[in-house]
């Protein structure tokens, strides 16, 4: 964590998956640098002024851990706000906890790379599928890790558990098991075994998702989420998502979605605005944002 924030200063950063390593109590959290900083960040200011909020997320993950289920929760607010600071504080503390979680962070790019899709980098992410591998290579690393990382696919599912994984990916070849299945088919029978993967590991290990700059979202990622806001869940998963409130419009495919869910009560919701100047000077020591 001190090199995460040392070089955090002086380049811009996107954090990747976390890797589980033979040894380490908690995962490892990894990060790409993508570009160097015009002027260097000074030391992180307290975090202080948000109580409301940090409690919500607390609650809120608390909640999916006693009753075993999916709980989503959205913090929306202008750029600079303060959206990723909550996020790299729910971080901290699930490093400085006894408990062990499962924590995996996708930052919606803001270039053009690819791929810019939810569940393609969580998938890379945890079965070790670098953007530079072959589809040769990817099924080859699948078939390897399937029974290890999905203890579940086994009794003969891994080579199906392998094609739908393969899927998500974008890959299918004619030889495929599932290749007979239509569109909707495929979609549905992916995203079971996406959710018995995820709710393996989440049996073991709270599993909480963050994906950032959501207003950013892709289709598919969208269309797991809308399902699994319909199904039972066995295994406490959060689901953290922010949003740059600026850039939420009506042309973004979760627009709809998260009013839908909103108004159902299906998930919770974080709203931040600055902290009002009076305030930061009467906390200890006169603290900046948080």
């Amino acid at each position: 964590q001190p090199v995460y924030e040392e070089v955090r200063r002086f380049f811009e950063l996107s954090v990747r998956p976390a890797i589980e390593l033979k040894g380490k109590k908690h995962t490892v959290q990894p990060f790409e640098v993508l570009s160097e900083r015009e002027v260097p960040m000074v030391d992180l200011p307290p975090f202080v002024g948000r109580e409301a909020e940090w409690q919500l997320i607390q609650s809120t993950l608390k909640q999916a851990v006693q009753q075993k289920t999916l709980k989503a929760l959205f913090v929306r607010g202008a750029a600079g706000v303060g959206k990723s600071r909550l996020v790299w504080e729910l971080r901290e503390w699930v490093r400085r906890v006894p408990e062990l979680y499962r924590v995996d962070v996708i930052h919606y790019d803001h270039s053009e790379r690819l791929p810019s899709h939810g569940l393609n980098t969580m998938i890379r992410g945890r079965f070790q599928l670098p953007l530079e591998l072959s589809e040769e290579a990817i099924l080859e690393r699948l078939s390897k890790n399937i029974t290890v990382e999905h203890p579940l696919a086994h009794n003969g599912r891994g080579p199906l558990a392998v094609e739908f994984f393969a899927f998500v990916l974008g890959i299918m070849h004619t030889d495929f098991q599932i290749q007979s299945m239509d569109g909707l088919a495929k979609w549905q029978n992916a995203f079971l075994e996406i959710k018995s993967w995820m709710e393996s590991h989440a049996a073991q290990e709270p599993w909480i998702l963050v994906l950032e700059d959501v207003q950013k979202g892709d289709a598919d990622t969208l269309a797991f989420f809308e399902w699994a806001m319909q199904v039972k869940w066995n295994a406490p998963v959060l689901v953290v998502l922010t949003l740059r409130e600026e850039d939420f419009t009506p042309a973004s495919y979760w627009f709809n979605p998260i009013s839908r869910w909103l108004q159902g009560g299906q998930a919770e919701e974080i709203r931040l605005r600055e902290i009002p100047p009076a305030v930061l000077i009467a906390m200890p020591g006169g603290a900046t944002k948080g």
